[in-house]
């Protein structure tokens, strides 16, 4: 896995457990795509539910209540269509239709105006009951002058009854307000729809075309009608029948490939963590926080603090000498007094030049043998990377 570094928690030297959490990469975006899959599973699952468990009866009872509306719908407009055609066939019904359009419309007029006069009445009425309200609010100041006593003033007011009862009739009046308003908008709304047929009408009988054209558009629509009412006939039937086999069958395969999807997502998230394969030490560190890491390049170097082993370059003159398990005492700067018991582990088969960090110039320009030597560590105290001199016990004359 690969990504940006969100967190280190080692550094080079510490002592780490096994499994322990060394670096953490960036999840917000596997995170992300987690969240949504988890949201795909449950989608599908309440799918997959509502199609094992079929319509309820009140989404029937809705389905087929589409079929009486779509069947009425088709009557009305088959009756349309039929006018059209007699209107179409039959001159003379249309003249009486004109006819009966113009007296409508005289009528519907006459109503406005009654409804206009009633309306401004009614407004008259909520002024009044507005200004006796506000009068029961406030009072009346009232004075006379009684010959021979002199004048008299004082101010009356109303009681709490009379003042709600103003606020009643006052509230009436605006809702009777309210209602001529309705009533005359409702008069000039049938009225413009009568106008609208008045002149569909005169289209009809001055261009004939107009009614061949209005047939068909009619025609059309009554045949659209008919087509729902199947559909509508056509979904009952379907709803009550219940859902078919390769229905379920598609919504399970989603539902597993989305939870096979979502298992995948978590593995990769928990590989965004890195954890420590054995318990040891971080022998090096080269990841940084905010970096990105590249899959396959190396992070962290760990080790295991129990065995650590010592290189030794051996001049050929002396690599005959040596054998397999033979034992060395090894010394380092740290504990100068102290041999740390060892034995040779692996001795090399060919020669190779000497390594800089050889201390003489006389051992530089020989070749050289490397030689493993494998030491205990069980308390830790030799570090990786330490320099250290070996001393060859028993070795061969």
């Amino acid at each position: 896995m690969g990504g940006r570094i969100e967190t280190i928690t080692v550094d080079k030297g510490d002592a780490i457990e096994m499994e322990q959490p060394l670096l953490q990469l960036d999840t917000s975006l596997i995170d992300a795509e987690i969240s949504q899959a988890e949201a795909e599973i449950s989608l599908a699952q309440a799918q997959l539910a509502q199609l094992k468990a079929g319509a309820p009866e009140a989404e029937v009872a809705v389905v087929a209540a589409t079929i009486p509306l779509a069947q009425a719908q088709q009557a009305a407009a088959q009756q349309a269509w039929q006018d059209a055609i007699l209107l179409r066939d039959n001159p003379q019904e249309l003249n009486a239709q004109i006819d009966a359009v113009y007296s409508q419309i005289e009528m519907l007029e006459l109503q406005m105006e009654q409804a206009a006069y009633i309306r401004e009445a009614a407004e008259l009425g909520e002024g009044l009951g507005e200004e006796f309200w506000a009068t029961t609010q406030k009072g009346i100041d009232w004075s006379f002058t009684i010959p021979g006593i002199g004048k008299k003033s004082g101010h009356y007011s109303f009681l709490e009854g009379d003042k709600q009862q103003a606020s009643v009739e006052w509230n009436l009046a605006s809702m009777q307000v309210w209602e001529t308003w309705v009533d005359w908008e409702n008069a000039k709304n049938s009225r413009n729809s009568a106008q609208s047929a008045l002149h569909t009408l005169l289209d009809l009988r001055d261009n004939p075309l107009e009614a061949e054209i209005k047939v068909t558009q009619v025609g059309a629509e009554y045949e659209a009608k008919t087509v729902a009412v199947d559909v509508a006939k056509s979904n009952l039937n379907l709803i009550k029948a219940g859902p078919a086999d390769e229905q379920i069958a598609l919504l399970e395969s989603q539902v597993s490939q989305s939870e096979s999807r979502l298992e995948t997502l978590k593995t990769q998230r928990e590989k965004q963590t890195l954890l420590s394969p054995i318990a040891g030490t971080v022998m090096e560190r080269v990841a940084h926080k905010g970096e990105v890491a590249v899959p396959g390049a190396a992070l962290l170097t760990v080790a295991r603090p129990e065995k650590v082993t010592l290189t030794v370059y051996v001049p050929e003159s002396d690599y005959g000498r040596l054998r397999q398990n033979q034992k060395v005492e090894v010394y380092v700067d740290s504990y100068p007094d102290e041999p740390f018991p060892g034995s040779i582990t692996a001795i090399g088969s060919e020669a190779e030049f000497t390594p800089k960090n050889v201390q003489t110039k006389e051992e530089r320009v020989s070749t050289v043998y490397a030689i493993k030597v494998t030491l205990p560590n069980d308390d830790g105290r030799l570090k990786p990377g330490m320099p250290a001199d070996a001393v060859f016990v028993e070795a061969i004359k």
